[in-house]
């Protein structure tokens, strides 16, 4: 047991003494180091230097000299480059003998190769001319940015409710009329409309411009516009830059529609009225022929990004709001039982419109 315990400790003691001994001895002579292997030498690499010398001299149109011109010649593989000095004067020296092309870049000017048949020795006191005579003319000066403050007020329509709140949430979306790449245009601005429906614009581009009001939850987009006509002709206005700020005065053309649901098979909380019914209204297109009949017969397209859908109270009431003037496919789920029928929002009015499963004649708008 006694020799068991000492087995570690002597294997210990023998690794130092390999490691001592390999630390303090030189490797043997025949160790096999790795050497690079002897190199075949490297060409000596040959130019063929002229006796060839090009003066010249670098102007424009008018005779005037080009200072700092670039001037490049290019012979085989060897390239030659210098600049002109105060005189548009230029040397090439060391050139062969034959035809070269000249190749000059001046400030102003397009690049031009100038052919030169037969590099023949030329002298300082009569350089040979090079003419730049395409000169690049400076782009037009933009425009000045003309920018105006604009103010303003959103006339909303009658409240479709008696305990409707302050309009909050609107916006105000500023669309150019000009084309995007028009210099004249301007960009499209965003404002929010305040919950008194006074606006403010700072800064905003000269120019003709669509108005857009968006309702809280289309804010972002464009569509549906509460300002277009029934016929759909959007508001345009021409912004000024004056001495004062001008004021802008917009009506919003949207309308609504309101009435309760009533179904004697299901039980709310007011008799024969349904609570939590769905309903949605959903803009039919007027570039499509007349709609005949409830349903969605063929032919009759819908304007899938203008929709507004709630749902009844606990009495079965219910109002949309915001609807743009036009005709609309309103659908109504209550339970299992679903109906369709289509109804028009004129301008600024809000219909009544009760629902029952046997009978829906919208009232006149008020």
């Amino acid at each position: 047991m006694t020799l068991l315990r000492w087995i570690p400790v002597l294997s210990l003691g023998v690794v130092l003494g390999v490691v001592l001994v390999s630390s303090l001895s030189s490797p043997p002579v025949d160790f096999p180091f790795t050497e690079p292997p002897d190199g075949a030498a490297l060409a000596a690499a040959e130019i063929q230097v002229g006796d060839r010398t090009l003066f010249g001299v670098v102007t424009g149109i008018d005779g005037a000299p080009l200072d700092g011109a670039g001037v490049s010649i290019q012979q085989g593989t060897r390239p030659y480059f210098t600049w002109t000095d105060a005189e548009g004067r230029f040397v090439l020296d060391e050139l062969l003998a034959g035809d070269v092309r000249v190749l000059i870049v001046a400030q102003g000017f397009q690049a031009t190769a100038f052919e030169v048949a037969g590099v023949q020795a030329t002298s300082v006191a009569e350089p040979k001319p090079f003419v730049m005579d395409r000169p690049i003319s400076a782009p037009p000066t933009p425009p000045g940015i003309q920018l105006a403050d604009l103010s303003g007020k959103v006339e909303f329509s009658p409240p479709a409710d008696e305990n409707e709140g302050p309009r909050e949430g609107y916006e105000l979306l500023f669309q150019p009329t000009t084309a995007p790449g028009d210099g004249d245009g301007g960009f499209p601005r965003r404002v929010a409309v305040k919950s008194d429906g006074t606006f403010d614009v700072k800064l905003l581009h000269v120019g003709r411009y669509r108005t857009i009001l968006l309702a809280p939850e289309d804010r972002g987009g464009s569509v549906p516009d509460l300002l277009a006509g029934a016929d759909g002709a959007p508001r345009t206005f021409e912004h000024v830059q004056g001495d004062e700020v001008p004021t802008l005065v917009l009506n919003s053309t949207a309308g609504a529609l309101r009435g309760v649901v009533y179904d004697d098979e299901i039980e709310g909380s007011v008799p024969g009225t349904v609570r939590g019914g769905l309903i949605r209204a959903e803009r039919i297109r007027s570039d499509v022929g007349a709609d005949t009949g409830q349903g969605n017969p063929s032919g009759r397209r819908l304007e899938r990004s203008d929709f507004r859908a709630v749902q009844s109270g606990p009495s079965g009431k219910y109002v949309v709001r915001d609807l743009a003037p036009g005709r609309y496919l309103v659908s109504l789920v209550a339970g299992r039982r679903r109906q369709e029928f289509t109804v028009d929002i004129p301008p600024r009015k809000t219909v009544d419109f009760d629902l029952r499963p046997a009978q829906t004649t919208p009232s006149s708008p008020r």
